[in-house]
């Protein structure tokens, strides 16, 4: 037996999460505590499998995937108790799910377990959905504990998606106000990781912009962003971001980038998920070739032209496109996804 131990935040109310349904959702006599209006704590008890499972063919896997709907419950479906309910239904059901049993071995090798006894117990965090028009990546470096600002790069906003940001552009549109704000809030968040010993070594900071103008913090990674270094390659002068990472490594202060007055523009080329096939039946070959002669356009393909799409496999390349405006890489990534995807009702993020 192993338990999940879930805490569902925001306010509980008796017309979407019945404190009485949510106790009766899980095993009887399970330990549910309510504390307070704002918060549920649950603990599931699951069973282990007693068989191991095969996921040597396309079907198999396709089964076991079909009853954890991960991402459309995470991102579309928290505000309806109803259906957060029903994905722990599911989750409950499911005996193939993912669990610290499985890792604790690894677990207990490279993490320090007694500093962090969570890690060891399988959690769920639910979160609040929040409605944002936009969202913007904020990176810098820490060197010898000088906070060093890189660029703001925005993020291409999908509505209606279950992951409404998805790529990003750069340089940013947002007002001079809002990014001297943003900058503002990365000092202040990189100043406390400095007075705690984070030191050398790049920060990136994601921000959410509400449309009555706030700045909420959502994620802070210790490192660079793959995707965007695609990007400063053609929009910042100096040296391109791995080499500062190097530079902060061996003590070198980097010097600050200046942009070119270009700009670029990152998409990450996904297939719906329910899109069975494989990636040659989306892809034309003979302008694969024609399109690496193109200076504007970079493609790193994810996958290779036999694989098949699986769920939770949708991603076949990435595509950034360059141009003199943001505008004119937007038009450049339209004509290049035209040329390359046979069929571009498919893909999950593409301008129409």
């Amino acid at each position: 037996m192993r338990h999940v131990n879930c805490k569902v935040k925001g306010e509980v109310s008796s017309r979407s999460c019945p404190r009485e349904r949510a106790q009766a959702a899980f095993f009887p006599g399970g330990d549910t505590k309510v504390s307070g209006r704002d918060s549920l704590d649950i603990v599931i008890t699951l069973e282990e499998p007693e068989w191991p499972v095969d996921y040597s063919t396309t079907e198999n896997l396709l089964r076991t995937c079909e009853g954890i709907p991960v991402r459309k419950v995470i991102f579309s479906c928290l505000q309806e108790g109803e259906s957060l309910l029903d994905y722990f239904y599911r989750l409950k059901e499911n005996q193939h799910s993912c669990s610290t049993t499985f890792m604790r071995d690894f677990l207990q090798k490279v993490l320090d377990v007694d500093h962090y006894p969570m890690v060891l117990r399988d959690t769920i965090i639910v979160e609040p959905y929040i409605d944002a028009p936009a969202k913007a990546c904020v990176e810098g470096c820490v060197y010898n504990k000088e906070i060093l600002h890189w660029a703001i790069s925005d993020s291409l906003h999908w509505p209606g998606q279950d992951i409404p940001f998805q790529g990003s552009y750069m340089p940013s549109t947002l007002s001079e106000v809002i990014q001297r704000r943003l900058w503002g809030g990365f000092d202040k968040v990189v100043g406390r990781m400095a007075e705690r010993g984070f030191n050398n070594q790049f920060v990136h900071v994601e921000y959410f912009i509400l449309a009555d103008g706030q700045i909420k913090l959502i994620e802070v990674n210790a490192r660079m962003s793959g995707n965007l270094s695609g990007m400063y390659a053609a929009c910042l002068s100096r040296r391109v971001q791995l080499q500062a990472l190097l530079g902060l490594c061996c003590g070198v202060r980097p010097a600050l980038p200046a942009p070119t007055g270009r700009a670029a523009l990152n998409l990450p080329l996904q297939v719906h998920n329910n899109y069975t096939g494989k990636v040659r039946d989306m892809v034309n070959l003979s302008e694969v070739e024609i399109l690496k002669e193109d200076t504007d356009v970079k493609i790193i393909w994810m996958m290779s032209f036999d694989d098949e799409f699986l769920h939770g496999k949708m991603e076949f390349a990435k595509l950034w496109t360059y141009g003199k405006t943001p505008d004119d890489a937007k038009k450049k990534c339209r004509e290049v996804t035209r040329r390359l995807v046979k069929k571009p009702e498919q893909l999950k993020f593409n301008f129409p």
